[in-house]
């Protein structure tokens, strides 16, 4: 099988690398859509065998590889996506968010004129998340989550990129939460193609119960929060409002944490 040639050409990249290994480690053990899965595989190592004839280095080869696969996962159109749609009927909440921050709120919305460091506390989104000016989502799914029974969420944005696995939410941002209801939409479960095999993700175990998946703790590797995908067109002609995520009466950005640790606690 051309994934084997690729998997001992990685080997010699995965030691001290573990973002590297945690994205081959997601790819293994993604037991859900392993018909799927075994087909990334076998393009991965065909896509190997094509480029070891241009890198001298065994291991950019097979890095390069990688990084040309998961870039096929990155279009709204992509073939790879969107493989495991909850069950209609599943007893799943209306009501879910995600989360942004500032930075990136500034740079899809800039017509907002949202301040970086002084960020307000409400903005209301010109046209609908996900989505470009011209009405075209540039991503196929809004990542989704809830607080379980009802719960409030989480007003701590240190704690929230952290239980969320959100490495690349930087220290001294400010994160904003958008709700989004969600009854009677198509919602998908998160395979590690639809993750982009992120090293901070993690799929659920195998006697995982629930029709979700579920967050990945920067730094225990803790399985936590439920994660589930919308598309992106569900929402496209809804400009949604973002909140700020901070204590009552604060503004709290992002604290310093140690860090990410991505092959913690996986076995």
């Amino acid at each position: 099988m051309p994934y084997n040639g690729w998997r001992t050409s990685t080997a010699a990249i995965m030691d001290g690398d573990d973002a590297h290994a945690a994205q081959v480690w997601n790819l293994e053990h993604e037991h859900r859509i392993s018909d799927i899965t075994n087909r990334f595989m076998m393009d991965l190592g065909q896509k190997h065998n094509s480029l070891v004839l241009i890198h001298s280095d065994v291991g950019e080869a097979a890095r390069a590889a990688l990084k040309e696969m998961i870039e096929q996962t990155w279009s709204p159109k992509s073939d790879w996506l969107g493989r495991l749609r909850v069950p209609d009927g599943a007893d799943t909440p209306d009501e879910m968010f995600t989360h942004i921050v500032a930075s990136d709120l500034a740079r899809y919305f800039p017509s907002a004129h949202i301040s970086e460091r002084d960020p307000p506390g409400r903005v209301e989104l010109p046209r609908g998340f996900k989505v470009g000016p011209d009405g075209t989502p540039y991503a196929r799914f809004i990542w989704l989550t809830f607080e379980p029974e009802g719960a409030a969420p989480v007003d701590d944005p240190t704690i929230v990129k952290c239980r969320l696995g959100l490495p690349h939410f930087s220290t001294d941002e400010y994160v904003f939460r958008i709700m989004f209801k969600v009854a009677h939409t198509a919602l998908y479960v998160p395979t590690c193609l639809d993750a982009g095999l992120y090293e901070a993700w993690s799929p659920p175990p195998t006697d995982h119960p629930h029709p979700w998946g579920l967050t990945r703790d920067l730094r225990t590797g803790e399985l936590g929060a439920p994660e589930l995908l919308a598309d992106a067109a569900e929402f496209s002609t809804q400009p949604p409002t973002a909140l700020l995520v901070s204590p009552p009466g604060t503004r709290q950005s992002i604290r310093a944490v140690s860090q990410a640790l991505f092959m913690v606690g996986r076995s």
